[in-house]
């Protein structure tokens, strides 16, 4: 008769066979091919800026925009700002486009830090 933990074992490994984890990934590659996080706003190895880009649901690399603070991203065609709060200790590294008026991602809501 098997036990419970080995009962437990096999249902829970079972249940995250066919579960694809690439998809809830939190873990991302530079254009330098190191690895970088969800949190990171730069490669810690070649410097280049990172941003969280919703509409891909990744960490991407930055490279400068047609004017300052605004960013281009590759394979994408239009220009991205990073969030005002960047700079502050909740430093979001979201991005958004260039041209919207607003200084936060839509994911913030009511969350919004206005304290400067």
């Amino acid at each position: 008769m098997e036990s419970l933990y080995d009962t437990v074992a096999q249902r829970m490994s079972s249940a995250w066979r066919g579960h694809d984890v690439s998809k809830q990934s939190r873990s991302f590659r530079c254009q330098c091919g190191r690895h970088v996080f969800f949190r990171n706003s730069l490669c810690i190895a070649c410097s280049t800026p990172l941003g969280y880009l919703p509409e891909r649901s990744a960490v991407v690399p930055l490279s400068p925009g047609s004017a300052p603070g605004r960013w281009r991203v590759a394979d994408a065609e239009r220009e991205y700002k990073r969030c005002a709060n960047l700079d502050t200790p909740a430093g979001c590294n979201w991005l958004l486009p260039a041209d919207d008026s607003t200084s936060w991602p839509a994911a913030w809501g009511s969350r919004i830090s206005t304290r400067s």
